[in-house]
């Protein structure tokens, strides 16, 4: 987790309203303070890392869930080790009160 500006992030696991059975648990993000000019960022950096082969394709999917209070989006990033962005996306409008996947 990083956190830029002034923007204060807290995160934590939850069981509250689980995906599904296979997965009871999900990564919880409390947006305390948003900044303007700041960002807020969770990594997740797979397992042993991703060998990213350059020509080839990738594809992202990932659920997202929300309260009323969240009116932003989500930007993807598939990043070097040294933290160069390789690609990006960014998802629009992502408030749901219910479960939506991404991809």
């Amino acid at each position: 987790m990083n956190a830029t500006g002034k923007s204060v992030v807290n995160l934590s696991l939850t069981k509250e309203n689980p995906l599904n059975n296979a997965t009871p648990q999900s990564l919880q993000i409390d947006i305390q303070q948003a900044d303007p000019n700041g960002k807020a960022e969770v990594a997740n950096e797979g397992f042993w890392r991703i060998n990213a082969l350059s020509g080839s394709d990738y594809y992202f999917n990932f659920y997202t869930r929300s309260d009323e209070q969240y009116k932003g989006n989500i930007t993807v990033s598939l990043q070097s080790a040294n933290g160069a962005i390789l690609a990006s996306y960014q998802f629009k409008k992502t408030s749901n009160k219910s479960w939506k996947k991404y991809s």
